[in-house]
């Protein structure tokens, strides 16, 4: 959901995370959790306080949000359980709506990931040529927007995305172009340009960008068929070691064709232009391997019964490092199934059952292993 009208109201100190996602129809319920996974931006390596907030508003209505959670604050009565990887988090649900992820810092500064893009147009006789750097949270569908975009505008990318860390305390984010080559200029007071803390921050604007504007001089362009290159140092001022180095070039071997339409369309029933998009999962979002039902069915009866050694789903979820908030399995029927569907959704290779042998054998319950491998056969 990108239209800024639905997203959350963020105090001064707050930032978004993650894409604003509707996985509707809102209020649909389920007789076990479901498990919504999404990517995030939150560099891991510092101190953050997250949140997920949710709304369950209508999709034709301006979004209602409210906090959920904040991550280390559950109470028996937390309705989802959050599990934060790194660049991506899994959210264990009893009923669909919207959810966005919020962050602040703690004591000390914290991190957030930025994805910057740079595009212009195919290069042709012109007098001038404009280059468009775009600021984004670095997840996969800041990036797909920005990129939807430059194909309605006959774009092309003219360098790899780069990821930059973005600090919090309030230094803005700066953008100088330097070398650039012979025969060319950029418009007066445009090489330098800063954006300022709170719109990056604030994650205020979408396809947040700035331009710089070219045109060639003298003959020098001419006599190079207008051929041009430069490059864009991209830092937080303040910061000496978190920089980045765009290169933007009109050379078809630094350059892409114009950006192809997407690889899919939306299925049938997705929302009309202007309301939400729908984004189709790829070959490496889904598991290769399942357990089936039967397997599963085996598995629940086999370690949902509390056990005196401990090596029951208790243990399991501590092996498999979603402990955190151990009481939401508790309330749960059969507290072993959610934790083998979260660990489903957070390991879609083809390896995950070998590992899932190994964690089990470790915890001492080989007669839980051999289930797993009367159906995928051994694997170690």
């Amino acid at each position: 959901m990108s239209d800024t009208r639905e997203k959350p109201q963020l105090a001064e100190h707050q930032t978004l995370l993650s894409p604003v996602i509707l996985v509707g129809p809102p209020g649909t319920q389920f007789l076990k959790p479901v498990v919504v996974s999404f990517h995030h931006c939150a560099n891991l390596k510092s101190t953050w306080n997250v949140s997920v907030y949710g709304s369950e508003s209508p999709p034709d209505e301006v979004p209602q949000w409210q906090r959920i959670v904040t991550l280390g604050q559950e109470t028996i009565n937390t309705p989802i359980y959050t599990q934060l990887d790194q660049g991506k988090v899994h959210i264990l649900t009893d009923w669909l709506q919207a959810f966005a992820l919020v962050g602040e810092p703690c004591t000390a500064p914290a991190v957030k990931n930025l994805r910057l893009a740079a595009f212009g147009p195919r290069l042709v006789a012109a007098a001038e040529y404009c280059v468009r750097l775009y600021v984004v949270e670095d997840t996969r569908a800041a990036l797909e927007g920005v990129t939807q975009l430059e194909r309605r505008l006959g774009g092309r990318l003219l360098d790899k995305p780069k990821t930059l860390p973005f600090q919090s305390g309030g230094a803005g984010l700066c953008l100088a172009l330097e070398d650039l080559s012979l025969g060319w200029r950029c418009k007066p007071q445009g090489g330098y340009q800063e954006i300022p803390f709170r719109h990056v921050w604030g994650s205020t604007c979408p396809l947040l960008h700035c331009s710089f504007c070219l045109e060639h001089v003298g003959h020098a362009a001419a006599r190079d068929g207008l051929a041009f290159s430069a490059r864009v140092q991209v830092y937080q001022r303040g910061s000496q070691t978190r920089r980045q180095l765009i290169r933007v070039s009109s050379s078809e071997s630094h350059t892409q064709q114009a950006l192809s339409p997407p690889p899919c369309r939306a299925p049938t029933g997705a929302a009309p232009p202007g309301g939400p998009t729908t984004t189709p999962a790829t070959s490496a979002d889904r598991p290769t391997t399942r357990l089936s039902a039967e397997t599963r069915q085996k598995l629940c009866q086999c370690l949902n019964s509390p056990n005196p050694r401990g090596n029951d789903w208790r243990m399991l979820a501590q092996m498999m490092q979603v402990n955190r908030y151990v009481n939401y399995f508790a309330t749960k029927k059969s507290p072993t199934d959610p934790i083998l569907d979260l660990w489903e959704a957070r390991h879609p290779e083809q390896s995950s059952c070998t590992e899932l042998l190994n964690i089990l054998r470790i915890m001492g319950r080989e007669d839980a292993a051999q289930i797993v491998e009367d159906q995928v056969g051994p694997r170690v």
